[in-house]
């Protein structure tokens, strides 16, 4: 009788790569929100999916989980752009 501790994030990951709609989303986002070029953007999220691919916990939000990651990671790029300027 354990809780249900949902997906673990290695899973999501997988899922987050083979879903172009949820790629396309994040994509957008980055793109829209923090003026990243398209590229970038991609290669955030396949920096991020390798990130939570090494993850070996639990989540119980995992679209909310992945989104956070991603937007932390997009957050610091620009930070350490804007840094070397």
């Amino acid at each position: 009788m354990g809780v249900d501790a949902g997906p673990k994030v290695s899973q999501i990951a997988e899922a987050v790569v083979l879903d172009e709609d949820r790629r396309g989303r994040l994509v957008g986002y980055a793109c829209a929100r923090f003026g990243i070029s398209r590229e970038d953007a991609e290669d955030l999220l396949q920096e991020t999916a390798l990130e939570l691919l090494r993850c070996r916990s639990h989540v119980r939000n995992p679209d909310g989980f992945v989104f956070k990651v991603f937007k932390v990671r997009c957050a610091r790029y620009v930070g350490s752009r804007i840094g070397h300027r």
